[in-house]
């Protein structure tokens, strides 16, 4: 008995049946669009069905195709990303703050850490943290140690104890950090009343958030 959807199925596999498809679609762009707007969750499962299936198989033609298009795709890489800056950044923010914790087991993974240690042994890397250490100097240059002194000094009179003016928690012995409450990345000072001590933990945590949006993240994350 003949069988219609058989018969498709494997005259789609064929060299004439593939010609015929890709024809179709350069002449009916606007059908495809449309088919796809309303097969979009259809189409999403089959994708998902087939790489399933097929995983090992599209992982070696990926790595392939990238082992012999490294330079290409570097290149088209970085011009995407001089075009669309803002999109991407927005995008990665967002995909951090979804995968917090995919992100924090990749970034204590030994992988991780290895490619880091590459990158700063690097020349770019080698130059990149002298150009940051540079910076730092210039943006820290009226910092001056007996202003240091007088910072932990205050919050010392303040708490009692040496206390991280972010959680209020005492601070551990090696674990305490200067802390810009404008980061200086933001326009911030190093005037007395723009400084003060925190642990390590919140310090990492703040990076350069201002002391009003570190608390609204806080707070988010709580």
């Amino acid at each position: 008995m003949f069988n219609k959807e058989e018969w498709q199925k494997n005259y789609r596999k064929t060299k004439k049946g593939k010609f015929v498809q890709l024809k179709y679609r350069l002449n009916h762009p606007d059908k495809i669009k449309e088919w796809k707007e309303i097969n979009k969750e259809k189409t999403k499962l089959w994708f998902k069905f087939y790489y399933l299936k097929n995983k090992e198989k599209i992982k070696l033609y990926l790595r392939n195709y990238y082992l012999k298009n490294k330079d290409k795709i570097k290149r088209n890489k970085r011009k995407y990303y001089k075009d669309n800056t803002d999109k991407v950044k927005t995008y990665n923010k967002k995909y951090k703050k979804e995968n917090r914790e995919l992100y924090r087991k990749y970034e204590s993974s030994p992988a991780h850490k290895l490619r880091k240690k590459l990158w700063a042994q690097s020349p770019k890397g080698k130059i990149c943290y002298k150009a940051s250490c540079a910076n730092r100097r210039a943006l820290t240059k009226d910092l001056t140690t007996l202003l240091i002194k007088k910072i932990y000094k205050n919050n010392l009179n303040q708490y009692g104890v040496l206390t991280c003016y972010l959680c209020l928690k005492p601070i551990g012995l090696g674990l305490d950090c200067l802390e810009h409450k404008t980061p200086l990345s933001r326009g911030g000072t190093n005037a007395k009343e723009n400084l003060d001590v925190a642990c390590k933990y919140c310090n990492s945590s703040k990076r350069n958030k201002t002391l009003e949006e570190f608390r609204l993240y806080k707070n988010k994350n709580d």
